[in-house]
C-alpha cells in the first residue's frame, strides 16, 4: 500500500454511530448493519435515500453504510449491482466458511466487502487494483465495511513487485468478514508493467491502454440508460435520483420497445423514433464527456498464478474478473497446474473481435469447466457475464 493510502485510512473511521440500538441497549454502527445484511438485500420498503459529500468524496448509502468513491457516477450502480441485485451472490454462494476469493479489477472495494462477508472470518478475499485513487478507496471502504484488519495479519509480497499488500479490513473477531488482502497492481498474462487510461469523471471504465475503446464503451452505456431509465419498482437502476435521470426518464416513457411497437399506431410510432433518437443523442454526449480528462498511468502487473503462489492458496472459491477488455489477459496468466484449485470463475466480456467465444472456449477446454452460463448485462449491449463452475 502506498504512503498516501495509509496515511489516509489512518484517518478513516472504523464505524459511524447513529441512532440505532442493538438488542444489547447499546447503540449500533452502519458497519454492524452493513455486516448483519450482506448476505440479504436491501429492502425497498426501507431504503432511504442517498447523500453525497463531494468534498470527502463520500457517499452514504440507503441502509446507513458510508462509501469512498472517486467518480460519483459509479459509486451507486456499483451499490445496485452487488448488494441490490446481488450479481455474485449466486457464484460466491458457494464461499463457505474458510473460502478464498480473488478479486481482479477490484474497483473501490464493494464487491471485496460482499465477499468477505460470505467467507467469514476465517477466509480470505485477495483484491487487485492497479488505478491507485481506487485502491485508496478500497482500502478505506474494506475497513469501515469490514472493520479493521486483525493484527496478525502482514505483509504478503508478490514476486517482481517491489510494493507487497497488506490487510486493509476484515479478519478480526466479531467482524463477520474474512480478512481482505488489497495489491495496488494490475492482473494480465505476464509480469512487468502497463500503462492504464484512467478516467477521473467515471473511474470503472478504466483500461489498459492497449485495449481502450471508447465508441465500444459509448454504446454499452447508451444501451444500459435505455434499460435503466425504463419505470422500475426496485429501484435499483444505478442511476442516482437527479435533474437529468428525471428528464431520461419523462423521455424513455416515450420510446417503446419492439413488442410494443408492434401494435402502436403510425402517430406513436414516429414519437418512439424521435424520443429515442433525441435520448440516444444525449446519452452520447454525456458518456463522452466522462471520458474526458483521462490520465495515462503506468502500474505493475502480475498474473493470477503469481497471486495464488504468493497466498499459498490450495483453493480458490471464486476468481472474479472485471478489468474493461482486458479479460482474456488476465486468463492467460492461470497456469495449467493452478486452474484444478479454481472451483468458481465470474467475469464480464465485452465481446469485440470474437473475444466471447475466445473466453468460453479457454474455460471449457483448458481451465476444464462444465458449466459455464453466458447471460447478455443489458438491452443489446456487446457486454456479458460469464459464470464458469465444475459441477462436481
Amino acid at each position: 500500500m502506498t504512503a498516501t493510502a495509509r496515511a489516509r485510512l489512518a484517518r478513516w473511521p472504523s464505524s459511524s454511530v447513529d441512532g440505532r440500538r442493538r438488542d444489547d441497549g447499546k447503540r449500533s454502527s452502519a458497519r454492524e448493519r452493513w455486516v448483519t445484511r450482506a448476505p440479504t438485500r436491501v429492502r425497498a420498503a426501507t431504503r432511504r435515500s442517498w447523500t453525497f459529500d463531494d468534498a470527502r468524496k463520500t457517499a452514504t448509502t440507503p441502509d446507513g453504510a458510508r462509501v469512498a468513491y472517486v467518480s460519483r457516477p459509479d459509486v451507486k450502480f456499483l451499490y445496485d449491482e452487488i448488494f441490490g441485485r446481488g450479481c455474485y451472490d449466486g457464484d460466491a454462494g458457494g464461499s463457505s466458511a474458510g473460502g478464498s476469493v480473488i478479486d481482479v479489477g477490484a474497483n473501490i472495494g464493494l464487491a471485496s466487502v460482499r465477499f468477505a462477508s460470505l467467507v467469514g472470518e476465517s477466509g480470505r478475499v485477495i483484491a487487485l487494483e492497479p488505478v491507485p485513487a481506487m485502491f485508496d478507496a478500497l482500502a478505506r471502504n474494506c475497513a469501515s465495511m469490514c472493520g479493521a484488519a486483525a493484527a496478525a495479519r502482514g505483509t504478503v509480497e508478490l514476486r517482481g513487485v517491489r510494493e507487497g499488500s497488506v490487510a486493509v479490513g476484515g479478519g478480526a473477531k466479531g467482524s463477520g468478514c474474512g480478512v481482505v488482502y488489497a495489491h495496488n497492481v494490475g492482473v494480465g498474462s505476464t509480469r512487468g508493467e502497463f500503462t492504464i487510461d484512467f478516467f477521473p469523471r467515471a473511474a470503472g471504465w478504466s483500461t489498459s491502454s492497449k485495449t481502450r475503446d471508447d465508441e465500444e464503451t459509448i454504446e454499452n452505456v447508451i444501451e444500459y440508460a435505455f434499460e435503466a431509465l425504463k419505470p422500475n419498482d426496485d429501484g435499483y437502476d444505478g442511476l442516482e435520483q437527479n435533474a437529468v435521470t428525471s428528464v431520461g426518464r419523462f423521455v424513455r416513457a416515450f420510446v417503446l420497445d419492439p413488442e410494443r411497437a408492434a401494435s402502436a399506431g403510425f402517430f406513436r410510432r414516429v414519437a418512439s423514433v424521435v424520443a429515442g433518437f433525441i435520448l440516444r443523442i444525449v446519452v452520447r454526449c454525456v458518456a463522452a464527456y466522462m471520458l474526458t480528462g483521462v490520465e495515462r498511468i503506468t502500474r505493475p502487473i502480475v498474473t493470477v498464478s503469481d497471486v495464488i503462489d504468493a497466498h499459498g492458496l490450495d483453493s480458490v472459491t471464486m476468481l472474479k474478473v472485471d478489468v474493461e477488455r482486458a479479460e482474456l489477459d488476465v486468463l492467460a496468466g492461470v497456469s495449467e497446474s493452478h486452474w484444478p484449485r479454481i472451483h468458481r470463475v465470474n467475469l464480464e466480456c465485452h465481446d469485440t473481435s470474437g473475444s466471447l467465444d475466445r473466453v468460453l472456449d479457454l474455460l471449457r477446454r483448458r481451465a476444464g469447466f462444465d458449466d459455464v452460463r453466458v447471460d447478455r448485462l443489458f438491452g443489446g449491449a456487446r457486454l456479458y457475464n460469464v459464470a464458469a463452475r465444475r459441477s462436481s
